[in-house]
């Protein structure tokens, strides 16, 4: 039975919760969900719940419901026991929920690279690459359409690529989506909001953000950004406005945070910085700086380090092999990581969170050349093979 007390700041009589009923606890990635039932009826009222990881001890308290227990290591079982809370106090632990087998996080194996400009023709190739073995692309297969300045995200089985322009100067704001793990031509997704190429696009497993981009029929570039759900069709949903208008930025996240980087400003090159929280719509917020102006650079990111490669740098009117790095959850200004082994701009990036891709783009002519970097060390680019075609302004995504 709940236990009469004096509530030290209202001074009245309170009581106790009484603990509730556990529900179903759920594996995820690292992380659990438990669910709970609060009691009705009897002793106090309910203000937070408490959840108790067994073994670990990890504590939890929210009101929302099912509680999300994180750092959980993966491969170990646990059960999980809740209690209420109110400004009088706590309630004893319930009984255990069911028993779960934390689930290893998220590696991709496949990185694919889409679209793109050859010399003198646009393409819509896809093709692939297995992250963990170096080596020449194989073809995956084609786009809805052939268009250039197409961008990508995935989740866990499903990658995204939206926008992109032909020779015709026609810009389109189809998305098309594809199963990673399974060669074949792209399906229509939906449309995007804006009809815009080389967008910056990055993602949290579960939603793609497009920011920004270039549109000529009209001649300039937007700070606009939309979103989708991967796992779901559809038309783009607006999400908000990235701090400054610019094109080509690159773009990378961690499994909250996204973040845009540089990008081109009219025929030179900015170097701002902005995030954004992919899970919630708002206005994206100052980072950081780039070392210097950079147009057309290609991110990707480990699970807390994000990447910045190559690119056209505004300070020497030239491209630059320049590859530079930030930590995602704090803000701060870019620093520099190594180089790639030619120099470039736009090109294309993706990672499997330990080993990233930097594949295409442009100097004097079309690469169709592939680096890998480890992204937890500084250091230059390596050859890790060739795409089946040179080419540049391409998209990139891994699952």
């Amino acid at each position: 039975m709940a236990t009469n007390r004096v509530s030290p700041k209202k001074g009245k009589i309170v009581d106790l919760p009484e603990a509730p009923t556990i529900g179903t606890a759920t594996a995820g990635r690292e992380l659990a969900t438990v669910a709970y039932t609060a009691a009705t009826g009897v002793g106090g009222p309910t203000n937070t719940v408490t959840v108790l990881s067994n073994p670990g001890s990890i504590s939890v308290t929210g009101g929302e419901n099912p509680i999300t227990v994180p750092g959980l290591t993966a491969g170990t079982s646990y059960t999980f026991t809740a209690r209420a809370n109110n400004p009088t106090g706590s309630s004893a632990y319930s009984s255990a929920s069911n028993s779960i087998t934390a689930l290893a996080l998220f590696v991709p194996t496949r990185a694919v690279f889409a679209g793109g400009r050859l010399s003198s023709a646009n393409t819509d190739a896809m093709d692939y690459v297995t992250i963990a073995s170096a080596g020449n692309a194989t073809t995956f297969g084609t786009l809805t359409n052939q268009r250039v300045g197409t961008r990508g995200t995935a989740s866990e089985t499903r990658g995204v690529f939206s926008g992109g322009w032909d020779f015709n100067s026609t810009n389109y704001n189809t998305i098309d989506y594809i199963t990673v793990a399974s060669a074949g031509n792209a399906t229509s997704f939906g449309t995007m909001i804006e009809t815009r190429e080389n967008r910056g696009t990055c993602g949290d497993l579960s939603r793609a953000v497009f920011a920004c981009g270039y549109s000529r029929s009209i001649g300039y570039w937007t700070a606009a950004m939309e979103y989708v759900t991967i796992a779901t069709t559809g038309n783009g949903t607006n999400f908000g406005n990235a701090t400054v208008d610019r094109y080509a930025p690159g773009a990378f996240a961690s499994s909250t945070r996204g973040v845009f980087y540089a990008g081109g400003v009219g025929s030179g090159a900015g170097s701002t910085i902005d995030y954004i929280t992919i899970a919630s719509t708002g206005n994206a917020t100052n980072f950081g700086n780039a070392t210097g102006g950079f147009n057309g650079v290609a991110g990707t990111a480990s699970r807390t380090r994000g990447i910045a490669a190559g690119g056209y740098s505004g300070a020497s009117g030239a491209n630059t092999n320049n590859i530079e790095y930030v930590t995602i959850a704090t803000t701060g200004n870019g620093t520099t990581f190594g180089t790639l082994t030619e120099v470039k701009q736009q090109p294309a990036a993706c990672s499997n969170y330990t080993t990233g891709l930097i594949g295409g783009g442009i100097n004097t002519t079309q690469t169709n050349n592939i680096n890998y970097i480890t992204i937890a060390t500084t250091g230059n680019g390596t050859t890790f093979g060739t795409l089946t075609s040179a080419r540049q302004e391409l998209g990139a995504l891994a699952a």
